[in-house]
């Protein structure tokens, strides 16, 4: 048996397309055959005598399944003038279903004015319908103004009580958009506070970075720089949690100086006077000398940096940098084998109290009586 894109093609080849229709026949064909030959069916009636597709069409699709010929006969019908027939066929359909009838009209849109007007007359007759059912997912192959200026303004009405739904448009709109959705992206920052929308939010920079529907590698390349450039401009006016977030998104985007930059932003209220920020540093020696026996030094002190580190990270900057400021020599005075590991506080901390504190409890949890290892204070250490 043939598979339906066969069927299709085959039957929509046929010399009768170009010969006068067979009427009759087809309506024939419509009403007996099985479902797929009956929507191929109708799609030659329709190109070959619009008027009689337009007619046959509620009793065409009224019998019809969901599948490749129906939806190319679906796009054909809203392009006739009977989208009425294709509305109340779709909302007959199971959501999957239902989903792969949108998609073949979503394909079609780019390049297709009635179908770009069939999905916004669809937005304002069907309201919630719309959104709930998820008629709009398919847009985001669809660049064409009309229907953007749809998603839009669902957009700008706000996350409301269905934050989950305002997130999936605004993925479809960033997804067609491309660059072109990062004003409106630095809008909505400024509008949502919350960290949840801002997440939300940040995530589709990604989207943005990608060109746009149908864009092309050059179209894709800009925009990753221009996406990467209006996260970083929008950063300041972002709650922590999302600042973490952009963070990692500019590490996809493969800029990694500016995300390290973002810590400045994440720590704000940790800054010092002087503009650095400060960690708490524990370094723990741990030595076996000559006869088994083991000795330890606990390095304790401050690290300072410019802003530029997440916590992350802090650890693989102080070994490089400890340096004969802070020399680790109890192997070397023991002759024997030993380990150095490195601690720190878990963010910046803001006061000498706190990091005293902090450093006073890792410096506690480190110490093994048996042992008494000697504590040795450092000073401040640049990184």
């Amino acid at each position: 048996m043939a598979t339906p894109s066969l069927l299709l093609s085959l039957l929509l080849s046929q010399d009768a397309q170009a010969a006068a229709c067979d009427v009759a026949g087809l309506t024939k064909q419509i009403a007996e055959d099985t479902a797929d030959a009956a929507a191929v069916a109708w799609t030659t009636l329709a190109r070959c005598d619009a008027a009689a597709g337009k007619k046959e069409a509620p009793k065409a699709f009224g019998r019809l399944v969901q599948g490749e010929p129906t939806d190319a006969a679906s796009v054909l019908a809203v392009e006739l003038g009977a989208g009425e027939v294709v509305s109340t066929w779709i909302s007959g359909l199971q959501s999957d279903e239902r989903a792969r009838a949108l998609k073949a009209l979503g394909t079609a849109c780019p390049s297709s004015a009635p179908v770009q007007a069939y999905f916004v007359e669809r937005a304002g007759k069907l309201g919630d319908d719309f959104w709930d059912q998820r008629w709009y997912m398919p847009l985001a192959d669809c660049a064409a103004p009309a229907v953007q200026t749809v998603l839009a303004d669902q957009l700008a009405k706000g996350p409301g009580g269905n934050p989950t739904r305002w997130g999936s448009v605004l993925e479809t709109y960033v997804r067609a958009q491309g660059e072109a959705a990062l004003p409106l992206l630095a809008e909505l920052v400024a509008k949502n506070k919350s960290a949840e929308q801002q997440l939300t939010i940040i995530a589709v920079y990604a989207d943005a970075a990608r060109g746009g529907a149908g864009a092309d590698a050059a179209k894709a390349s800009a925009a990753k720089a221009a996406a990467a450039a209006a996260l970083v401009g929008i950063a300041p006016q972002l709650a922590p949690r999302a600042v973490e977030q952009a963070r990692l998104t500019l590490q996809g985007f493969g800029e990694e100086e500016a995300a390290d930059k973002l810590a400045a932003l994440r720590y704000a209220e940790r800054r010092q006077k002087s503009g650095e920020f400060h960690w708490g540093v524990v370094v723990l020696e741990t030595t076996t000398c000559k006869k088994d026996k083991v000795q330890q030094r606990i390095h304790v002190g401050v690290a300072s940096e410019p802003g530029n580190t997440w916590p992350d990270q802090m650890k693989g900057r102080i070994a490089p940098a400890m340096g004969q400021a802070w020399p680790m020599e109890l192997v070397k005075a023991c002759k024997g084998e030993g380990t150095v590991e490195i601690h720190t506080s878990p963010e910046p901390l803001a006061d000498p109290a706190a990091l005293k504190a902090w450093t006073d409890e890792k410096v506690k949890a480190l110490t093994k009586p048996e042992i008494k290892p000697t504590r040795i204070e450092h000073e401040l250490l640049r990184v």
